[in-house]
């Protein structure tokens, strides 16, 4: 189960967003996930359908080849943060 949060409800422009996106193995299972680089997730802003904000826009990410292994009951937890948008209503997905 992917869940996203984030530290508050409400933000002025320019505010700082911190978001913590938690990535849970609920099964009996181990949870093996291949990547194609080092990034593991990626998050994106939007309003309306209109590109805010990329978590993976910025930056350089190795690519390395690499596996992602959850184990039953176990989670990952993986933070980042931006500078709140103007005021309006936005949908974080990651």
């Amino acid at each position: 189960m992917l869940t996203i949060s984030i530290d508050q409800d409400v933000y002025a422009p320019g505010d700082k967003v911190l978001a913590t996106l938690c990535w849970s193995n609920e099964t009996d299972a181990p949870l093996e996930v291949s990547f194609p680089s080092s990034q593991r997730f990626d998050a994106v802003i939007e309003a309306q359908g209109k590109l805010f904000w990329r978590c993976g826009a910025s930056r350089l990410f190795p690519q390395i080849p690499a596996t992602l292994l959850i184990l039953p009951g176990d989670s990952r937890v993986f933070k980042f943060e931006c500078a709140a948008p103007e005021s309006g209503s936005y949908t974080i997905h990651a």
